[in-house]
Order: C-alpha cells, then sequence, then structure tokens
C-alpha cells in the first residue's frame, strides 16, 4: 500500500501546486511547499488507512473463529 499512497500522495500533491501555482499566483517556492505537504498528507492518511484495516487473512482467521 505505500508505494501506491506514495505515486497517489505525489499526483494529488503536483496537481494542487500547479492549480496554485496557475490559479491563485502562488509564488514557485510557495507551490513547491504546498506539492510536498499535501503529497505527505495524502500519503500517511492513505497508509493510516491501509494499516486500520484488517488484510483477508486476518478477516479469514476471525470468519473460522467464529464458527467454533
Amino acid at each position: 500500500m505505500a508505494p501506491v499512497a506514495m505515486i497517489l500522495g505525489g499526483i494529488s500533491g503536483a496537481v494542487s501546486a500547479l492549480f496554485g501555482w496557475l490559479l491563485f499566483g502562488f509564488s514557485l517556492w510557495a507551490a513547491v511547499q504546498v506539492y510536498f505537504v499535501v503529497g505527505l498528507f495524502v500519503a500517511l492518511g492513505l497508509i493510516v488507512m491501509g494499516m486500520s484495516r484488517p488484510t483477508p487473512r486476518q478477516q479469514g482467521k476471525t470468519a473460522n473463529l467464529q464458527h467454533i
């Protein structure tokens, strides 16, 4: 999940920085900061979401225990 989260974080950060730079008139330095902040927060959120859900293997174990 972490590589996918980093890719999606990078894409969303790039889109946010581009919109901030072109539409809102951010300086290049501010756009770079937006890129990193948005990318890291999106990636962090996706990683936390992925870690908080049980894996299919864990779901199977809990389902088997309920039948006993």
